[in-house]
């Protein structure tokens, strides 16, 4: 009986042996689909990150905008403090007295004297915008005591 090549056992198995030029015909394909996810997956990961930090810079500046306003309520209560009668439709602490460079604007609406007033403190800082509202009373010795503070949608 001859001896069967290698070739032929495998047929006899429905099997087909490779030669040498075809081995490694499969790796191609598999390393281009490997690359396609590796790729997929980092263009997600940095689209991730950059929205990442997009929301956290607003979110920061937002913060920012609240601490200048509340810095705005401070001032008019300290103005308050010195002279009851003072008002004002509207005056800026300039960009200069934050590190950041945002900006308040306060309203002490009138009439002179009379309370309650409702001061209102707008902060600003790179199209970040925070509002809050504070009501103020004041006795009859001329102390002043706060009744409302909210945070007003701008």
């Amino acid at each position: 009986m001859p001896k069967k090549s290698k070739q032929q056992s495998l047929r006899l198995y429905g099997l087909t042996a490779f030669t040498a030029s075809q081995r490694g015909v499969a790796l191609l394909p598999m390393i281009l689909v490997l690359f396609g996810l590796v790729a997929v997956v980092g263009i997600a990961i940095a689209g991730i990150s950059v929205s990442e930090n997009t929301i956290s810079s607003t979110k920061d500046a937002s913060d920012e905008a609240f601490i200048i306003a509340e810095s705005g309520i401070h001032d008019a209560l300290m103005k308050l403090s010195r002279n009851k009668d003072f008002t004002s439709a509207g005056y800026t602490l300039p960009a200069s007295l934050f590190a950041s460079g945002g900006t308040a604007t306060i309203v002490v609406p009138g009439p002179v004297g009379s309370f309650p007033k409702n001061i209102t403190s707008t902060g600003t800082l790179n199209s970040k915008t925070r509002k809050i509202q504070l009501t103020v009373n004041a006795d009859a010795n001329g102390k002043i005591t706060q009744s409302g503070w909210t945070e007003v949608a701008p």
